[in-house]
């Protein structure tokens, strides 16, 4: 039998041991492709390929494991003896510190860019972000990087990425909207041409990646020959606006349901219905004057923690009570499919009973 000898080179843990579990980590470690562990101090470790994103966890066993070769002596020379592996689990992008690194560098109009002189006088200026250097900074794949700010309707200026300012954002949809009435254009049916058209009365020097950036916001479809204002679009970020206006207070459903369909009616001429603001809001019903009222209240989900435990305590400390409808729009971002979401909502939540009703209260103690 071969003798088992540790070598003069012997480090304890030098070495990690990585399961590849799924057929597409096997693949990606197989085809030479680079994957990156990402993560700032205190951040838990993700590993990132090109595609998808994977929670980093070590395991334990009880038995060590050695890591050897064979010399010519038929000796086995020791390298390392391992007690753990890493364990990689599929998870969703962490995508949140997005909006705290581009809140800086909002768009609100070419008479608030600073010019370079302004910027070097300023004692903080904003700082920018290429794309690289947010794929090295935020914990998501390149791929899902790159949908995450198609979704925050992000646009590169000067080699950057940024966003829109909100307000700036409804000064464009407002001006839209104004001018194509006053041009004769039917702001349902725009052609690119007319759309540029539009802008151009109040916003003319603008640069394009900008207008494009506006356009996309709103609009159903922009490879269609004739561009539509999207309702579902439109009637949630005219909501989201009327809901920050009292942030950190609440409206009576009422009367914030008479002020968000005037606002919406000035761009199209529909009401709009609660449903396209899941995730923006939660109500509180309370009695005044022996009568039931309906309050609303701004909670966008944007602004919650990303790690599970730190969501559902946020969530808790909001609302003590929730029902199930109400506390998944919170939630699903969290979950890979239903059955990781509900094996979150197991872990993380109890179900009480509120006369005939169900909700879910806190299991953190």
């Amino acid at each position: 039998m071969p003798d088992l000898v540790y070598s003069t080179d012997f480090v304890k843990g030098s070495f990690r041991l990585i399961e590849l579990g799924t057929e597409e980590l096997l693949q990606e470690f197989e085809s030479g492709t680079s994957v990156t562990i990402k993560g700032l101090p205190d951040d838990e470790a993700v590993l990132c390929t090109e595609t998808s994103t994977y929670t980093v966890r070590q395991v334990n066993t009880s038995n060590s494991m050695v890591l050897s070769t064979m010399d010519e002596t038929d000796e086995w020379h020791v390298y390392d003896d391992l007690s753990s592996t890493v364990e990689l689990l599929p998870c969703k992008a962490r995508i949140g510190r997005l909006n705290t690194l581009l809140a800086n560098t909002l768009y609100s109009g070419p008479e608030n860019e600073s010019t370079s002189d302004q910027q070097l006088s300023t004692t903080s200026p904003p700082t920018f972000y290429t794309f690289d250097q947010l794929l090295s900074i935020v914990q998501a794949s390149q791929v899902e990087l790159e949908r995450a700010l198609a979704d925050m309707n992000s646009f590169v200026l000067d080699n950057y990425h940024r966003c829109i300012d909100t307000t700036y954002l409804h000064h464009m949809l407002d001006g839209l909207a104004t001018n194509a009435t006053i041009l004769g254009y039917d702001v349902r049916a725009l052609s690119l041409e007319e759309a540029h058209a539009c802008l151009d009365q109040d916003f003319a020097t603008v640069p394009d990646p900008v207008r494009l950036a506006f356009l996309q916001a709103f609009m159903t479809d922009m490879t269609s020959s004739s561009l539509c204002l999207d309702n579902f679009k439109v009637t949630r970020f005219l909501g989201s606006i009327v809901l920050e206006m009292e942030k950190g207070r609440e409206w009576k459903l009422q009367d914030f349901m008479e002020t968000w369909a005037k606002l919406t009616m000035l761009v199209l001429d529909i009401r709009p219905t609660l449903s396209v603001l899941e995730g923006l809001y939660y109500t509180t019903e309370r009695h005044v004057l022996q009568e039931p009222q309906l309050y609303i209240s701004y909670f966008p989900v944007s602004e919650l923690p990303t790690d599970p435990a730190e969501r559902f305590t946020r969530l808790f400390m909001e609302k003590s009570q929730w029902a199930a409808n109400d506390i998944y729009p919170y939630i699903n971002d969290l979950a890979r499919d239903e059955k990781h979401r509900d094996a979150l909502m197991l872990k993380f939540t109890r179900v009480q009973k509120v006369g005939n009703r169900s909700v879910y209260g806190s299991r953190i103690k």
